[in-house]
């Protein structure tokens, strides 16, 4: 009776952790590695799985054993199964929970059994615990601290074992529903549009990063100059188009390198989630307010494509700002490392131009805004965001004497 109850407590949780935590349910099984959804007593084994930055966090849900003995063995099996699954997932930390589910409360030598494996000298970058969903006291036995950072609050015992479950195959139903809208939503999201523009703009920065090797040198700055590059005294006497131009060309080899590869990985995304025509606006409009806010920030010459990508991590954390849930779920993280990586580079390098940087990132969130989503109606909040973008780049060029 225990056992069967206590099947539907765990699917219960599991279904509250797919759905509020956002974890996937990799497998039903006996032992971590099989496919039927039952041990021999009749009660489904659960993987759980997410991932956190660099880690990823798996919970393995089951009934409480008979034998308490039996929780060194499920902490070994589980380590093995978990750890595997880091590697597929490519992630280099791991964060594991094996929770027992007890309906009628967790006995004395499962209470040792479980404290004696967490007390173990834990594996570095490989961080596993052991707890026990007690039903009598109506709380969790196990590292609080571990409990929480794997979604689990402390008072969701207590309102776990207050309401009634349903029956399993209600949950499993729950949950195939839940994770094929979200694979649905994720196709959605990423295939507005296939890149086209991207590969266009990364060609174009070579074949002009060529012209002026040709011609010159890319570090020459007449040859830069000439190509178009940003020169404050050139835009000074009417050649605004410069702040346009500039954002095709590279100064050395290494800089195109690193702005195309750059380009390719975000403005690939990017182009994905908002289309052909959205995306080249946002990548030349953030180009331009990114030349812009250098213009008035500093006097030196200045090229290349950094602004316009900035921009268009803007509009990811635009994207993020309309579908919170999705962006952490999927790009988020990356993308917010990746974005503040980069403006502490550009704060610590002299060669760095972080004005542009920072004018093309906001101007990439304004232009994002103003565009919109695909589907994306809100016609007065695009229209204050594109006077957002005007004005920024008006006011940079006015502060700026032009």
């Amino acid at each position: 009776m225990e056992r069967n109850t206590a099947e539907r407590y765990l699917w219960a949780l599991a279904y509250t952790l797919v759905k509020e935590q956002l974890y996937t349910l990799v497998s039903a099984h006996n032992d971590g590695t099989g496919l039927d959804e039952a041990d021999a007593g009749g009660s489904s084994v659960l993987l759980l799985a997410r991932e956190r930055g660099r880690a990823v966090q798996v919970i393995r849900l089951a009934a409480a054993p008979d034998d308490a003995r039996r929780t060194e063995q499920d902490m070994d099996a589980f380590r093995f199964v978990a750890d595997r699954l880091r590697r597929e997932w490519g992630r280099s930390r791991l964060e594991g929970l094996l929770l027992y589910i007890a309906p009628d409360g967790a006995d004395a030598c499962l209470a040792r059994a479980v404290e004696t494996e967490n007390a173990k000298e834990p594996v570095p970058d490989l961080e596993i615990a052991c707890a026990v969903a007690d039903g009598n006291r109506g709380t969790w036995i196990g590292p609080r601290d571990v409990l929480r950072r794997m979604g689990l609050a402390p008072e969701g015992g207590a309102a776990m074992f207050r309401s009634v479950p349903q029956p399993p195959d209600a949950y499993r139903e729950a949950i195939r529903t839940i994770e094929t809208e979200r694979e649905r939503e994720i196709r959605q999201a990423f295939g507005y549009g296939r890149p086209f523009f991207v590969y266009l703009f990364a060609v174009l920065n070579v074949v002009l990063f060529a012209c002026m090797e040709w011609f010159g040198s890319s570090t020459d700055a007449e040859t830069l100059i000439r190509f178009g590059a940003k020169e404050n005294g050139r835009i000074l006497q009417g050649e605004g188009w410069r702040l346009l131009t500039a954002m095709f060309l590279h100064v050395g080899p290494v800089h195109l390198l690193v702005n195309t590869v750059a380009l390719l990985y975000v403005g690939g995304v990017v182009e994905r989630i908002f289309g052909h025509w959205r995306f080249l606006t946002v990548y030349t409009a953030a180009g331009v307010s990114g030349s812009a806010a250098s213009f008035l920030f500093t006097p030196a010459l200045s090229a290349g494509a950094s602004g316009a990508i900035f921009g268009l991590m803007g509009a990811l954390l635009y994207f993020g700002s309309r579908r919170p849930r999705l962006f952490l779920r999927t790009i988020g993280r990356g993308v917010l490392f990746y974005l503040f990586l980069n403006l502490l580079l550009g704060m610590v390098l002299p060669s760095v131009d972080h004005y542009g940087h920072l004018g093309g990132l906001v101007g990439g969130i304004l232009v994002a805004g103003a565009v919109g989503l695909p589907g994306e109606i809100r016609r007065p909040a695009r229209l204050v965001f594109a006077v957002g973008w005007g004005l920024l780049v008006a006011g940079a060029l006015w502060l700026g004497g032009w």
